[in-house]
């Protein structure tokens, strides 16, 4: 029985929700059904040990070093010429791309190589908040012509759907909206021993209220509103712990204004931490302050463990919380609104645990891995014109 050849091509496998989610994909793609191989531009942080995941999966990782994420024309030229050369050697079957660089090289790379199909998934809003408004047009022109060259493009949320068709990037019939999904397993036990490790290393106060920021520490992700907040919720819950969790280029800036703020105690910086389980169990809220986000992966993290959420209604988020039923939803950039958000679900427990409880029952319904996975595969059974029979869509 013939399988079905796909290759993903992303920008880069450093850490990040998309190169988690198609690390995901990847690995749980049926073997049977599907041969995976990943193409990769520039990684320098990696999301995981990529050479184990490659020997635990069987799927190849092909590195493309002049692929990168910033604009150099003839890095770009580069990454093209090498891409097209790997899908004419590989002959897939369907090219699945990731973000908007790997995105717009690849959709050219695949049509001029013949692909019989191409699916395009920017990984959230790419028209705001990113960069300046010359840019941003530039993007626009970019991706009207690049959306030409797909068959489908895969958006996490509806209201990206429908940022793409205000722009006039491509007719609705070439829109699919699939969130993405977590493997709930994952979720339903803590270690212990980590989780101790972890509440020595930070130490926390006896009954002090715990705030989590999970984050790269980058503009677009609203940690001055957040740490500004902060400086409200002091005035009315003097005793907490903020623990800010990411790295990124702002992390000397945060640190600065959160010691002009007189918060310098009160909020720890723990960089890149690979027990995200555990630090979202000792957390009483967890707070996404993005000012522009795709979906939120570590929001579905949060209500899979069980803990209410506080977060910007921004890009798809509102398709995840529903909110005063499974979050609590404020204005991006509005830092009395967020502080105020925090301060009603740390002095109010029973709303913490109903907010929790409803949130948990939703996440297992509408975002695990298991329906992400069986959308995308109806996808590409349906575009690929020579699919295998029935048979081995069972």
């Amino acid at each position: 029985m013939k399988k079905i050849k796909i290759i993903h091509i992303i920008t880069r496998l450093d850490k990040g929700g998309s190169s988690r989610i198609l690390l995901d994909i990847a690995k749980t793609l049926d073997k049977e059904k599907f041969c995976v191989k990943i193409i990769s531009g520039l990684t320098l942080d990696a999301q995981e040990d990529l050479d184990r995941f490659s020997l635990e999966t069987g799927v190849e990782i092909i590195f493309v070093s002049s692929l990168r994420r910033d604009i150099n024309i003839f890095l770009d030229i580069a990454a093209l010429f090498r891409i097209r050369l790997i899908l004419k050697e590989e002959k897939p079957d369907i090219v699945h791309l990731h973000t908007s660089k790997a995105g717009f090289l690849g959709r050219i790379a695949a049509k001029f190589t013949g692909v019989p199909a191409v699916i395009y998934m920017p990984h959230g809003h790419i028209f705001y908040g990113y960069t300046n408004f010359v840019l941003t047009k530039i993007y626009i022109i970019l991706e009207r012509f690049a959306a030409r060259l797909c068959d489908a493009i895969i958006t996490l949320s509806d209201v990206e759907a429908r940022d793409f068709l205000a722009r006039n990037i491509a007719g609705k019939d070439k829109f699919l909206t699939i969130h993405n999904g977590i493997d709930l397993k994952n979720y339903q036990v803590i270690d212990t021993n980590r989780l101790e490790k972890l509440k020595n290393e930070v130490k926390l106060e006896p009954n002090t209220p715990v705030i989590t920021v999970i984050s790269r520490l980058e503009p677009v992700k609203g940690l001055e509103v957040f740490i500004q907040a902060l400086a409200e919720v002091a005035k009315i819950i003097p005793k907490f712990t903020a623990l800010i969790v990411g790295s990124g280029s702002l992390r000397k800036s945060l640190q600065m204004k959160a010691k002009a703020l007189n918060l310098e105690g009160k909020v720890k910086f723990l960089g890149y931490r690979d027990d995200i389980k555990e630090i979202i169990s000792l957390s009483d809220i967890i707070v996404n302050p993005a000012l522009n986000e795709g979906l939120g992966l570590v929001i579905l993290e949060a209500q899979a463990l069980g803990k209410a959420v506080l977060a910007t209604r921004v890009g798809g988020v509102p398709e995840v919380i529903i909110d005063n039923q499974t979050g609590i939803l404020v204005p991006a950039g509005d830092s009395k609104s967020l502080a105020a958000g925090i301060i009603r679900i740390l002095q109010d427990t029973g709303l913490a645990a109903r907010l929790a409880t409803e949130a948990k029952k939703r996440i297992e319904l509408e975002f695990s891995k298991e329906k992400m996975i069986s959308q995308l595969v109806e996808l590409y059974f349906k575009l690929v014109k020579d699919a295998p029979d029935e048979d081995i869509k069972k």
